[in-house]
């Protein structure tokens, strides 16, 4: 296609390009369905006499056209005979032309981005020194026009020629014998580049020009495998917002041409944007004008989630302040340690492949100080790898003969952790709001435990994507719990796909930035977050900060088609997303999501697995323990059974012939 194009580009002197769905493409699923978002905003403003607008403003045009051309002999009609028309229909509405001038200029205005195609024509065109000219049928102005390719970096150009302007159309063939007209050049030198067959392609070849069609925006929906808004396309009855949802895929689709392999950033826009923007716009319109004064998103899985709040709440009023909270189970957990109960004993066990100076390490604890007492209790020193259960037994009991250690370190991480509390406002912002991705809620928990030392009624509420069962016995009238896609298990749908691979919804939330362990320093001379010494996911990060950039475009695509009100993505939305990822996914991103690293384990130390990497039939042979063994110990079952071979697949079906994908509760 390039070449075709560059091949037609080099026997002309001028490239002409159509301006709306070549030029600059729109987010919604067809150009009429901006009129759909018109009757929205004006249903607003001036309640039921608007419904129905969007339909009647499609049909308007036709008899526009007619009556211009019976008062004036004019073949292409404004925007001012359309709504004069339209008002004179409709009597009852209450606006003018001008509001609804304004409005349709402002909705085109909000949908318009730049289409890259475009962008590498024009470059090649001016490399080898054609001109350029925009040549549209449309009833806008021209000036509104032009300020809108100004906008969108299409600046510069030679000639503009405008149907509602010049009053014939590309339709009728007559715009293009006035632009030759106005060129003073044969037709066959000039490069007429569009997507529709017969106005771009039948009428400018009549004319003799040269043509190159373009696909239509909508048609490349498909390079998003499986794409769950494409239906919305055919819905008679689709609403704005639906329109928007299927816009804002195709924009998606075409962005990702910038990319040689473009499955991460894909995948970050078009199932990490939806999630984590109708997370954030869920949160924002639970929180705003609510009187809260900071939202404090936590480290790391906040890291993301702030930067697409920042841009949300750009330019809104009543909106918290966000800011940045350090925090991590290994900080907050072991800090919050006053006695070793049950469950801070099983914490502090949680590991394997670990010695036993890992695990005091992980704690802050020098081994060398403690050699009597890890030889007391049967192991054999810092060396001494943990793995059977007899093993577990020993180190709980080596945590009790170092106790007073463990609590001292532990106080003193808690002194400088609630400093730190106390220089980032937290117990001057109440209200505030904490902000995470959730399932057990233990970060809040182990928060609340500390900061109630100094204030005992300080009341906490966390936000959510969702929340395990077990979660509800750590919500109480002074630490709730808000919830997005799932609350305490429910819906147990939502459960279900969550537990197709949770590890894969996490990875759009990780962070650049290293695991955080405990923070050091003092309010005078400042704080400084004691990081882990490598990235767990190191080798991950170059996928991630595709998937993120997926994730802020979109974000910022849909601010942009909505002018800053929010496009609200319903929980069950985002489900059909994820339900499409993790138990549907395509041979191509079984492979490639599959081999992202899962790290097991907190602090400095862990254990890595990949996500779904099967070892084959050569490996596991005709072995029904290890065929079993494998499959229930991957991260992400269904991503491993794709990437079986038709063999494997048959040898895996008698192996393990009840297998399940998504992985059992409890």
């Amino acid at each position: 296609m390039k070449d075709a194009f560059e091949s037609l580009l080099e026997q002309v002197q001028v490239l002409s390009l159509d301006v709306f769905d070549t030029t600059l493409g729109r987010l919604c699923a067809l150009p009429d369905d901006a009129f759909l978002l018109m009757e929205e905003a004006l249903v607003e403003r001036h309640g039921e006499v608007m419904e129905g607008f969007g339909r009647k403003r499609c049909g308007v045009d036709t008899r526009a056209r007619r009556r211009a051309w019976d008062q004036r002999q004019a073949e292409e009609i404004t925007l001012l005979d359309i709504h004069t028309q339209l008002l004179e229909e409709n009597p009852d509405w209450p606006c003018t032309v001008e509001e609804l001038s304004g409005l349709e200029m402002e909705v085109e205005e909000q949908l318009l981005y730049p289409l890259q195609p475009a962008r590498e024509m024009i470059a090649k065109a001016r490399d080898m020194g054609k001109r350029i000219i925009f040549v549209s049928d449309m009833y806008l102005p021209q000036a509104f026009c032009e300020q809108c390719l100004r906008d969108n970096g299409f600046g510069d150009y030679d000639a503009f020629y405008l149907s509602s302007t010049v009053g014939v159309l590309k339709h009728s063939g007559k715009l293009f014998d006035h632009v030759i007209e106005q060129l003073g050049i044969p037709p066959g030198e000039i490069l007429h580049v569009g997507d529709n067959s017969h106005s771009d392609v039948k009428q400018a070849e009549q004319a003799g020009m040269k043509t190159f069609l373009v696909e239509k925006a909508i048609t490349r929906v498909d390079r998003f495998p499986e794409n769950p808004w494409k239906p919305v396309a055919g819905k008679a009855d689709r609403d704005g917002r639906e329109s928007l949802l299927l816009g804002l895929s195709v924009a998606g689709c075409l962005r990702e041409e910038r990319f040689e392999d473009p499955l991460w950033y894909r995948t970050g826009y078009q199932v990490g944007g939806p999630l984590v923007y109708g997370y954030i716009q869920f949160l924002i319109r639970r929180i705003r004008g609510r009187g809260i004064r900071k939202v404090y998103f936590l480290s790391r899985d906040g890291y993301i989630m702030k930067q697409v709040y920042e841009r949300l709440t750009s330019g809104l009023e009543d909106c918290p302040e966000a800011d940045y909270l350090y925090a991590s189970r290994r900080a907050l957990n072991f800090a919050s340690i006053r006695e070793l109960d049950a469950k801070t004993e099983n914490w502090l066990a949680e590991g394997i492949q670990l010695t036993v100076g890992d695990f005091l390490r992980r704690i802050g604890l020098d081994p060398d100080r403690h050699l009597q007492a890890i030889r007391e209790t049967g192991l054999s020193g810092p060396e001494h790898k943990v793995v059977g259960g007899w093993e577990y037994t020993r180190l709980r009991q080596l945590y009790h003969r170092i106790l007073p250690s463990i609590l001292e370190a532990a106080a003193r991480e808690r002194e400088t952790y609630l400093q730190y509390l106390r220089h980032k406002g937290v117990f001057e912002a109440s209200p505030f709001v904490l902000v995470d991705v959730g399932w057990m809620t233990s970060i809040q928990h182990s928060f609340a435990r500390m900061v109630r030392e100094v204030d005992p009624d300080l009341t906490l509420e966390g936000y959510y994507l969702g929340t395990y069962p077990e979660a509800v016995e750590r919500a109480d009238a002074h630490s709730r719990h808000v919830h997005y896609l799932m609350e305490y298990g429910q819906p147990a749908e939502t459960l279900h796909i969550i537990r197709h691979c949770v590890c894969l919804i996490e990875f759009f939330f990780a962070a650049p930035e290293k695991t955080f362990l405990y923070m050091e320093g003092d309010a005078r001379n400042g704080f400084r977050p004691v990081l882990a010494g490598i990235h767990e996911n190191k080798d991950d990060l170059p996928k991630l900060e595709q998937i993120h950039q997926g994730i802020l475009d979109y974000s910022e695509a849909a601010t942009a088609a909505t002018g800053g009100r929010g496009l609200g993505i319903k929980p069950a939305e985002v489900m059909r997303l994820l339900q499409r990822m993790l138990a549907e996914p395509t041979g191509e991103e079984a492979r490639h999501l599959g081999e992202i690293c899962y790290a097991d384990g907190y602090g400095s130390y862990f254990h890595h697995t990949f996500m779904a990497r099967p070892s084959g039939l050569r490996k596991l042979g005709l072995s029904k323990k290890k065929w079993k063994a494998e499959f229930k110990h991957c991260h992400w079952p269904k991503g491993y059974y794709m990437r079986l071979s038709p063999l494997e697949r048959f040898v895996f079906r008698l192996m393990h012939p009840s297998h399940r994908f998504s992985k059992p509760y409890g």
